[in-house]
Parts: C-alpha cells; sequence; structure tokens
C-alpha cells in the first residue's frame, strides 16, 4: 500500500477565511510544496496540481467548493495497464491553535476521477468512499479533483486552521479494461 498525507489549512484574515490548502506529505513527514515531484513507492508517482481553495468564507456562512473548480488536484502516475484503489481518510474538522475548530464535510459527489487533467470528461463518486480506477492508457496518469465544504460558525475565531488528508493507494492485480 503506498499512502500519501496531506494537509488542509484555512486562514482567517480580517474577517474573511482565506485559502484551504491541500499539499502534499510523504510518508515519514517529508513535505513536497505544490509542482515538486514526490514519490510514494515503487511505479507510482503523486503530484501536487492545485491546492482546494475556499477564497473569502465568512463566519457563520458555510462555503461549498466544487471540485471542478476551485477543488484541490492531485495527479498519480503508475502503470497503465494496472488497476489501482484510492481511498481517502478525510478529516471531520480543521483545527487551530488551542483547539479550535471549523467543521469540514464532502459530499457525496466531492471528488472526481479523470484520466485526463479536465474534471468535465471524469468520473464524480464520493470521497469517504474508496474508488478503483485506471490510469490513463498512453500517459499512465490519473488525476484526483477534491471539492468539499467548510462551516463555520458565528463566532469563529480567526487563525490558521489544519488538517490532514490520507490517501492511500493499492494496485488492486486486475488489468485495465
Amino acid at each position: 500500500m503506498l499512502r500519501a498525507w496531506a494537509v488542509v489549512r484555512a486562514r482567517e484574515w480580517g474577517g474573511a477565511l482565506l485559502g484551504v490548502i491541500l499539499a502534499l506529505l510523504l510518508p515519514h513527514v517529508a513535505q513536497a510544496q505544490p509542482g515538486v515531484q514526490s514519490v510514494l513507492g515503487p511505479s507510482v508517482l503523486v503530484l501536487p496540481i492545485r491546492s482546494l481553495d475556499f477564497q473569502s468564507v465568512l463566519p457563520g456562512i458555510g462555503k461549498t467548493i466544487d471540485p471542478r473548480d476551485h477543488g484541490g488536484i492531485l495527479e498519480f502516475r503508475g502503470d497503465p495497464s494496472r488497476q489501482i484503489r484510492i481511498t481517502l481518510a478525510l478529516p471531520p474538522v480543521i483545527v487551530a491553535a488551542g483547539g479550535v475548530f471549523m467543521p469540514i464535510t464532502y459530499g457525496t459527489s466531492d471528488a472526481i476521477l479523470s484520466t485526463a487533467l479536465n474534471p468535465t470528461i471524469g468520473t464524480r463518486f464520493d470521497p469517504n468512499a474508496a474508488r478503483v480506477a485506471c490510469f490513463n492508457p498512453s500517459s499512465g496518469s490519473l488525476f484526483l479533483f477534491l471539492g468539499g465544504r467548510v462551516l463555520p460558525r458565528p463566532t469563529q475565531q480567526r487563525g490558521l486552521y489544519h488538517g490532514i488528508v490520507v490517501a492511500n493507494v493499492t494496485y488492486t492485480g486486475a488489468p485495465c479494461p
């Protein structure tokens, strides 16, 4: 099993929460910045492409990001002739200093898998459930687009909020159709 960790962050600035960021972390807690290649084991490469960006969020007003719009994007590269299973462990809250938290949820269609860097041709799925997919037969790429919803309370404190998304990737052993 290959495992990637992702950090989710939110910052409240001047009354508005800015930027929930999805950035890859390698096993053993080595961090990769967006645009930096990270190898997560034999024959799988994970590239963080874009952060999950909630833009401005106001206290007391929930905000949803569709994975097609400002959703986070990860690219997986591997053996185009083999099937993989992706399981995401999603945090129910993001936490600031002092244990202050903000709920975050992921709906049944808040993730998309696509064999191209185009979410409109991908397949929506529930990121709370495991998903089986195949890499692009030509390029060996598979793109994950992730959206979600933050639910700040009316009295939400300003601060930098963090959470971790863990992506478990395993080859199923099955060939791709």
